[in-house]
């Protein structure tokens, strides 16, 4: 939420980029059916430190982050909070990722990512699903993800609602220095 003084013009002219939309969507669980995975896909939890090198590589080269930000920020979040890392194998290759959070009556989806050599294939669906399954074997209602444009249709075809669009800015280390 922004306050007054935060508001679209301030932010971009104190050299915040954006906003970018960012729809949150909502998947009631209750009626939702699962679909076996093509035999080509494989899903599996990423546990051991092998696997989960791979799965911050893949989601390294899909979000263009470094793979050492991209593990001190998730790092934490599966060793300590218990978040789900799932890495999705298509032909035994590494090549998509997921993120689960089960906490109380909701699951969050998070770190969604395919390699786009592998996309159009249906490792995106078995992402999520991966996610969905987990959820419902917490006994969840409800599954909430936040989706660029790229990932909305397929998010809406699996069931998922829009519940609200959020404005997001960004402002890089090199802004924050040419402000100095």
């Amino acid at each position: 939420m922004l306050t007054t003084e935060q508001n679209d013009k301030n932010l971009l002219d104190s050299g915040f980029k954006g906003p970018e939309l960012s729809p949150e969507m909502i998947l009631c669980l209750d009626k939702y059916t699962f679909d076996k995975y093509p035999s080509n896909i494989l899903v599996k939890i990423a546990k051991s430190n092998e696997e989960l090198d791979l799965w911050t590589q893949v989601a390294s080269e899909t979000f263009q982050i470094s793979a050492a930000d991209l593990k001190e920020f998730f790092e934490p979040l599966i060793q300590i909070a218990g978040d789900i890392p799932f890495l999705i194998y298509y032909n035994d290759i590494p090549a998509a990722t997921s993120l689960v959070y089960c906490d109380n009556d909701i699951a969050g989806i998070y770190a969604m990512s395919t390699l786009s050599q592998f996309r159009r294939k249906g490792l995106g669906r078995a992402a999520v699903q991966a996610c969905l399954e987990v959820a419902k074997d917490h006994n969840l209602s409800y599954v909430v993800l936040y989706t660029s444009s790229m990932g909305q249709p397929l998010y809406e075809k699996m069931g998922f609602k829009v519940s609200q669009i959020l404005k997001e800015y960004f402002f890089t280390h090199t802004q924050s220095e040419a402000l100095k």
